[in-house]
């Protein structure tokens, strides 16, 4: 059954608390936040939407970006060779807000409280200390449930707003709310949302000059989803369990610009109020062409066809302080529209490969396969290894060599 929350405008919960508090919720030594919306029942739902099986890494390279902002310490990588033994380790060192990340609830507080989730001050984070750690995430099983993704970037192309990603400006409500509505999208409780800017795919673009100038561009800031009471509204009432995107830091940046009212901004909110994890440098490139590529849209709609995937998630566990980067994730497709076989769909595949060739072997129809031709000669069984048609194309490591699903 669905958890009752308690309507937006009786926050604070704690009224000696800062604004927009819900402490208290989940009892009080709560470490899970908004995450105690993922039960068993939701994410059930979510994995009876599964449909194809597709997996998709969401996570960016741990070396990007290769410059950080505020100073941050850069990824360093070494191999250490055991010699005269045939054997090598592997030694990182990076700032867990590099690259593909959660936040966690001791990485950002009230900024006038000096405040972070559930009341904890500064002093609660002693060296060792496993208050608010994101290891109660992993501890819980994860973060698993049903994702949504807007891809505003897209949206906002076709609808000619153009904003760089690499400056201060505001994702807006309604633009958010106009994609919700166009596509008749209905939000469920403990979705994860995601938001495409378009930033990992303008990083991407950036020449190696551009790259080490990043931290030090004019004009600075980022682009990022507005920080205003309403759209606080709208993550409380849609009732997220978690909220991530490709850009820096989710919402506007800086957090702290004159445009924001100083005690209303997201990561206030999100992370110190409500307890709800904030992603940040996702890489939803992949993800996004994989909804476009399953639309039964008009070719005229093609830049609108991403707003909706809904998604299972899955996360290794790894056990950090306050946020954890390049958590190699891993996308499990439930739901969006079939692909048209007719269509070159399937950007991960060789396009010279896609000379019909007839199922055989056992092998069915699919997505991927039209009146018994199929666009490639390659596709997984219900054991998840890989078959191979024709049946030269041997397997190489459990990987068709010749077809390269």
């Amino acid at each position: 059954m669905p958890v009752t929350l308690p309507p937006f405008d009786a926050l604070p919960l704690d009224k000696a608390g800062p604004p927009g508090n819900a402490w208290g919720l989940w009892g009080p030594d709560d470490q899970l936040g908004r995450l105690n919306l993922l039960t068993p029942e939701t994410v059930a739902a979510a994995a009876s939407e599964i449909k194809e099986g597709l997996r998709i890494s969401l996570d960016w390279p741990l070396d990007k970006p290769s410059h950080p902002t505020f100073n941050r310490q850069q990824f360093e990588h070494r191999i250490i060779n055991a010699a005269p033994m045939t054997q090598n380790d592997d030694a990182v060192h990076f700032n867990t807000q590099s690259s593909t990340q959660w936040d966690g609830f001791r990485h950002y507080g009230y900024q006038r409280a000096k405040q972070f989730y559930m009341g904890h001050v500064q002093e609660d984070f002693q060296p060792g200390s496993g208050k608010l750690g994101i290891d109660a995430y992993a501890n819980n099983g994860g973060i698993i449930g049903r994702g949504v993704l807007l891809d505003w970037a897209s949206w906002a192309d076709h609808n000619g707003i153009h904003l760089s990603p690499f400056q201060t400006g505001a994702i807006e409500l309604a633009h958010l709310k106009a994609i919700v509505a166009e596509y008749n999208i209905q939000f469920r409780q403990g979705d994860i949302l995601f938001i495409r800017s378009g930033f990992t795919a303008a990083y991407n673009a950036l020449s190696a000059q551009d790259r080490e100038n990043f931290p030090n561009r004019q004009p600075g800031g980022l682009l990022g989803f507005e920080a205003t009471r309403d759209s606080l509204r709208w993550l409380w009432e849609n009732e997220f369990a978690a909220v991530a995107g490709d850009a820096m830091g989710f919402e506007r940046g800086p957090a702290t610009g004159p445009y924001n009212d100083p005690d209303v901004s997201i990561h206030q909110w999100a992370l110190g109020g409500w307890g709800m994890p904030i992603g940040e440098m996702f890489d939803l490139e992949a993800l996004a062409e994989a909804c476009r590529s399953r639309n039964r849209f008009p070719e005229a709609l093609q830049a609108l066809e991403t707003q909706l995937l809904s998604f299972t998630m899955i996360f290794s566990r790894i056990a950090l302080a306050s946020a954890v980067a390049a958590v190699w994730s891993a996308i499990t497709v439930v739901a969006g529209p079939t692909a048209n076989a007719e269509r070159s769909s399937w950007p991960l595949i060789p396009r010279e490969l896609e000379a019909p060739i007839r199922c055989t072997g056992g092998m069915t129809p699919d997505s991927r396969c039209t009146n018994g031709l199929r666009k490639n000669g390659c596709r997984c069984d219900s054991k998840r290894t890989y078959l191979c048609d024709p049946p030269q194309m041997a397997k190489n490591g459990g990987i068709c060599a010749k077809c390269g699903c």
